[in-house]
């Protein structure tokens, strides 16, 4: 049996889900190439999403230290791959592809780093630590510029002493959908991205 990643059927996020993010961001509406991104990133992150904060599924088995690294090795090798294919020569693009082909690459090529990223960082022994939520908020992050210019930041109300912002909206409106209850804590996660986003400078 093949055990490679196994491709989701259907989209991650239905038309509501768009018009209620759009919403969130203060938008019209999402255009068509990031709503692909987005299913796309997301396809990748569900499983383990719904293992961390729903538990385990019948066909994901123990999530090991080891087998979340093999996991990611596996994201990395799958999305150089495809890289490859876009950029190759000769390939039958029409218009509407040779459009979407350097936007696609550039994505392709962020969620290679990430992987890389979290393989490096992923434990080698011991409980395994919930790191899907984090990185797919790091590319969250990269739509949310996308969509509205602007870096995400963090806005913090000191009278309901709580968080709330069009990023984390944003954050929130698009977990919902995949896992409703990854959205638990979920500002820590944020604050974590937003931090290393000043870093990064």
């Amino acid at each position: 049996m093949d055990d490679d990643i196994e491709e989701d059927k259907e989209p991650i996020y239905s038309e509501a889900d768009f018009r209620k993010m759009a919403e969130m961001l203060g938008v019209l509406e999402i255009p068509e190439a990031i709503r692909a991104d987005m299913d796309f990133d997301a396809s990748f992150f569900a499983k383990s999403l719904k293992y961390d904060y729903e538990g385990s599924e019948p066909d994901l088995g123990k999530l090991t230290p080891g087998v979340t690294r093999k996991s990611l090795e596996k994201i990395k090798h799958h999305a150089d791959g495809l890289i490859q294919a876009l950029v190759g020569p000769g390939l039958p693009f029409d218009e509407d592809r040779e459009f979407y082909r350097p936007i696609l690459t550039d994505e392709l090529i962020e969620l290679s780093r990430h992987a890389e990223e979290a393989q490096k960082q992923a434990p080698k022994g011991g409980p395994q630590k919930k790191v899907a939520r984090l990185f797919y908020i790091g590319l969250l992050a990269k739509t949310f510029n996308r969509l509205t210019g602007e870096r995400p930041t963090r806005v913090h109300d000191p009278i309901l002493g709580e968080d709330k912002g069009p990023f984390l909206m944003f954050v929130r409106a698009a977990l919902e959908p995949i896992s409703p209850k990854s959205l638990k804590g979920v500002e820590h996660d944020v604050r974590k991205v937003i931090a290393e986003l000043k870093k990064a400078g």
